[in-house]
């Protein structure tokens, strides 16, 4: 049966050949649901081409770190703000997103050239702070229940490397301006859900209202048609 709204984690090329990891691909996934968030580090590849038969009105992106930020997908949902997918009810299923991320494997990518010769790093990974606090702005003014992004709030970040098998803190990279900015949108308003993906881990931990969920590599959320969460943990 299929699910009504799936959220994906990180992909990294695995599209239609068969990950590492559990065999998944991102197009398996996307197609046992009706609908679809996947959040992030999807391709640096051509999409046009990868995402061939994709419904970019069905299926959307919350980009990340690693992405072709020269040519996005039509499936990009853009900086940051509000989407929604119908419910079997009537009703909508909205959520927040914010996209982008810091690559702490910057030193090592590319900047220069095309994709085709090598580029492998986009500057544009993270808002600009003017756009970060445009970002801002519009969650306080939304208030939503559900999020969806790419990285986390920066008061997260040790409590993730602590329970990261293979991280540590002095891995964890610099505190980026997105997960300040994520920061300030948690401490301004706190949902029931947030979503994000990232750090390649399955995990979940609630701060006060707010359930926090981190999604692994090709791991998945799922709802049903009326928006109840019916995983309750990564899959």
């Amino acid at each position: 049966m299929k699910r009504h709204i799936r959220i994906i984690g990180d992909v990294h090329g695995w599209i239609s050949s068969k990950s590492r990891l559990r065999g998944r691909t991102y197009k398996n996934l996307l197609a046992k649901a009706n609908y679809s968030v996947q959040l992030g580090d999807l391709t640096i590849d051509d999409y046009t081409t990868r995402l061939e038969h994709v419904d970019p009105e069905r299926h959307k992106v919350v980009l990340g770190n690693h992405e072709n930020y020269d040519a996005p997908p039509v499936h990009s949902l853009g900086d940051y703000g509000t989407h929604s997918f119908p419910l079997a009810n009537g009703d909508e299923f909205t959520f927040f997103y914010v996209r982008g991320a810091f690559s702490i494997d910057k030193a090592r990518r590319q900047t220069f050239g095309t994709f085709e010769t090598g580029k492998s790093w986009w500057e544009e990974e993270e808002l600009t702070w003017e756009q970060g606090y445009a970002a801002i702005e519009a969650f306080k003014e939304a208030k939503p229940r559900t999020v969806f992004t790419h990285t986390c709030p920066m008061e997260l970040r040790h409590r993730l490397a602590r329970d990261h098998r293979f991280l540590v803190p002095e891995q964890l990279g610099p505190p980026c301006r997105t997960e300040a900015l994520l920061q300030s949108c948690f401490e301004a308003h706190q949902p029931e859900l947030w979503v994000f993906a990232h750090w390649h881990m399955n995990w979940a931990y609630r701060k006060d209202r707010t359930l926090f969920m981190c999604l692994d590599e090709l791991s998945y959320l799922d709802f049903d048609e009326n928006g109840h969460l019916l995983t309750p943990r990564p899959q």
